[in-house]
This record gives C-alpha cells, sequence and structure tokens, in this order.
C-alpha cells in the first residue's frame, strides 16, 4: 500500500508534488511538470495549528556546526539575488491543419461580404470560441483573405500546431509567447509563438488546445507528434537554486549561512519554477547566503541541536 493510499480520502485537502509546491490537485497521480507521484496533504486543523507554530519557534534560531565538520561535508552556498527568470512549459502536441478555423474564418468574411451584421457577430463569436485573438480577427476584417497555410501547407507561408496545455498551467500562456517546436526525438525544429488558446478544457486530459505558429513549412505530415516548448517569462524576481530548497508537503525550507559555522533555517514561500530557480515571494532578503549543498547533514545537526521542532519531515 502507498503512503498516499494509508491516509483516508475524507482526511485529504490536495494532492502536490514534492519538486513543484504550486500544483495542487483534488485527486492523486502524477506531476504535470516532472511526472513524480503526488503526495497527500492531510487537511487537519490542530495539526497545521501545531506546525504553524513550530515553524515560529524556528524562525531566526542559530545553530552552531563546528567549521571543520561543514568543510568535511562540502557545505556549499549561494546568494539570493534578483534574476531574469523564464519558466518553461514542456507539452505534446501535433501538426494540425485547422480546418474548422479556416472554414470559420471564410464564414466571417462572407459575412462582412454581406454586411449583414448579425451573422457577422455569430460568425465572430465563433471565432473567439476557437481561440482567435481580437488582433486576428481586425486582420481578417482588414484582409477579407483566410488564412489558407490553416488549410494547407504552402510554400512560402506559415506553419500551425496544437500544442496541449494542462489547465493548471494555462493560465500562464498569452499570445505571441515564444514556442519552441521539437519532434519525438528531442530534436529541435523551430521556433514559433502562441498564436491562439482556445476557451475548453478536454475532460479526459484535462488540457487546453493552444494554436503555435511558425514561420515557415516544416513539411511534416498532418497530425505528426511533436513536442513543444513555451517560455513564459517572470520577470526580475528574488530567487534560489531548487538544489537550496528543502520540499515536503506542508512547507519549504532553506538555510541562511549566517556567519562561519552558524546557520539559521528559514521557512520560505515559494512561487514557479523557472529552469534550475524557484522566484521566492518571502522569507528571504537579497544578498542572504543559502546553502545549496550538505542542508541535509545541517538539517539532522539542527533538529538535533534545536529539537524535534525544528520541522518534522
Amino acid at each position: 500500500m502507498s503512503c498516499n493510499e494509508s491516509i483516508s480520502e475524507k482526511n485529504i485537502n490536495y494532492y502536490t508534488c514534492p519538486m513543484h509546491p504550486q500544483i495542487r490537485m483534488d485527486s492523486s497521480g502524477q506531476c504535470p511538470i516532472c511526472g513524480m507521484d503526488l503526495i497527500a496533504i492531510k487537511k487537519n486543523a490542530s495539526e497545521m495549528i501545531q506546525l504553524h507554530s513550530d515553524h515560529k519557534k524556528i524562525q531566526n534560531k542559530i545553530v552552531k556546526i563546528d567549521p571543520r565538520y561543514t568543510q568535511n561535508i562540502g557545505v556549499k552556498t549561494e546568494k539570493v539575488v534578483k534574476r531574469d527568470l523564464i519558466q518553461e512549459i514542456l507539452t505534446y502536441g501535433k501538426v494540425a491543419h485547422d480546418h474548422n478555423l479556416w472554414v470559420a474564418q471564410n464564414e466571417f468574411i462572407q459575412a462582412l461580404k454581406l454586411g449583414d451584421f448579425s451573422l457577422i457577430k455569430a460568425s465572430e463569436r465563433k471565432l473567439k470560441f476557437l481561440g482567435l485573438s481580437e488582433d486576428w480577427i481586425k486582420t481578417l476584417k482588414k484582409n477579407r483573405s483566410a488564412d489558407i497555410s490553416l488549410h494547407l501547407e504552402s510554400k512560402g507561408q506559415p506553419s500551425f500546431f496544437e500544442a496541449y496545455v494542462y489547465q493548471e498551467d494555462i493560465e500562464f500562456i498569452k499570445e505571441g509567447l515564444e514556442a519552441i517546436i521539437i519532434d519525438q526525438k528531442g530534436r529541435y525544429l523551430e521556433t514559433g509563438h502562441v498564436k491562439a488558446i482556445g476557451t475548453l478544457v478536454d475532460l479526459n486530459s484535462r488540457s487546453v488546445r493552444v494554436l503555435v505558429e511558425a514561420p515557415k513549412p516544416l513539411n511534416l505530415k498532418l497530425n505528426t507528434f511533436i513536442q513543444v516548448k513555451i517560455k513564459i517569462p517572470l520577470g526580475n524576481k528574488i530567487s534560489v537554486s531548487a538544489e537550496s530548497i528543502l520540499f515536503n508537503g506542508n512547507h519549504n525550507m532553506v538555510y541562511v549561512k549566517v556567519s562561519k559555522g552558524q546557520f539559521s533555517p528559514r521557512i520560505i514561500q515559494v512561487g514557479q519554477q523557472a529552469g534550475d530557480y524557484y522566484e521566492v515571494y518571502s522569507g528571504l532578503n537579497e544578498n542572504e547566503l543559502v546553502v545549496t549543498n550538505g542542508h541535509f547533514l545541517i538539517d539532522s545537526e539542527t533538529k538535533i541541536k534545536l529539537g524535534d521542532t525544528a520541522h518534522q519531515h
């Protein structure tokens, strides 16, 4: 019986990933980012009150460890700094000549030519439902020409791909974001951008259809499977490397080096992961030093010296 199965379902608050704590799901399964099994977080008010109390007890406390010991175990640190973070969402997709979207564009153009206001509005609503942006619709109104590359691949014309983004990630996807198109073997094919975002969540895959445009034909057969890596700028944020964080289902902790041989356990709140780094919402300041290697042994020493209330794994 797994760890998750041993916990009564009615006592579970949500499921999360040990490596990606921003993931919260109502049912067990795998993390959509890394594929690890999700762990169950119990909903127990008294336990959470006690945990919060334990956190307050250890904040800013200092544990002294012989510098010779930290040298022997290879303790390494890094400075807390602001970085330009770019999150990458890797998902699957396929070559897509979107016949339905091409037909809908032609219907809209025909309605414009007829000058039928109600038909124009109905066609426009359909285009928006299929994920077309206001700018794309304005271009259609101006040019009165459907994008033929949606219907078939043409020389000198862009090519289109359908990517499927999990519903918990779709809020970060915006039109115009850079999208790297990769084949099934992980080889780079082309750099495109997000052209349109669907409005429906597929009930089976819990994903949303995203249309990606590449600047030229790639001579791939219709429905060929591909991978798409969408890059999301998170801005200039205080961040630390993922290896510096001790994760568990209840909180995230780092060890701050106060001075030679002195360390302080610190509860932090993290946001999105961007490559090897996590943005930090609270708990750390710029220029502090956090331990990136040897913190598991420092953690053990801390529990011995400060007591088991230092934190509970």
